[in-house]
């Protein structure tokens, strides 16, 4: 869900409609704990929540009363509280939730897809994201255009590791919409849809991929567990 926000609770709500998504999607399919394609769900939702809780506190650190504005700078451990320090810890938590938020839960997404085109025997040209979503989508049979989709969460992480500036392949302009939001991503310029909302709604337009992913036949057929690479390496013995 996309709205666009002038407060903290309003990007929270829009980071709960991801939390949502991920508990809705777990609840359809089933698979246990351990498989890849619920480890991807729970992980994301608990980013999520995180960063939910992160907002919500700043929330009330603006409109709270006077006691809970009082409380606050006490339990983060600002010694100094000045008009300027509590501007500074606020930017510096809500910065690093943001970016918590598309990266974490970018990596997640992508470790699932791994995980997945590891299961099909999936040939990978190289490990870039694009071209494992581009070969997963196309080994499934899907529709191309949700390559597009599953990278635009991926173009706010890398804009955001570039300051702010999309780096486009070859130089090339990416303009994508999601459930009428539009992303652009103009080859070195500043990037105007890394808001927390956008993010949101990014990461939650790929969950809702992944849904349609796991529906495949290829997928659905695969034995759960489905282990994931990192708890793979662990286990070398695991088919012996």
């Amino acid at each position: 869900m996309y709205k666009e926000s002038a407060s903290h609770s309003e990007q929270a709500e829009c980071v709960a409609s991801l939390v949502l998504k991920t508990e809705e999607v777990c609840a359809r399919f089933g698979y246990s704990d351990q498989d890849a394609r619920s480890v991807v769900l729970n992980n994301v939702r608990s980013i999520a929540y995180s960063t939910q809780m992160v907002l919500n506190l700043l929330d009330n650190w603006c409109i709270g009363d006077g006691a809970v504005r009082a409380a606050i700078p006490q339990l983060l451990g600002l010694s100094n509280v000045s008009d300027h320090s509590v501007k500074v810890a606020g930017d510096s938590l809500h910065k690093t939730a943001k970016l918590s938020l598309v990266i974490l839960g970018q990596f997640q997404i992508e470790s699932c897809l791994r995980n997945l085109a590891r299961e099909l025997n999936i040939k990978m040209p190289n490990r870039g994201f694009y071209p494992l979503s581009k070969s997963l989508v196309s080994f499934l049979g899907l529709p191309g255009a949700l390559v597009d989709e599953l990278n635009v969460a991926a173009f706010i992480r890398n804009s955001l590791h570039g300051n702010g500036i999309h780096s486009g392949y070859k130089g090339r302009d990416t303009v994508t919409t999601l459930d009428n939001v539009t992303f652009e991503f103009l080859h070195q310029q500043p990037v105007s849809c890394a808001t927390v909302e956008h993010i949101a709604h990014a990461l939650e337009s790929s969950v809702n991929i992944l849904a349609t992913i796991f529906d495949t036949r290829q997928v659905s057929v695969l034995k759960d567990p489905v282990i994931d690479q990192y708890v793979l390496r662990l286990q070398p013995n695991r088919n012996s």
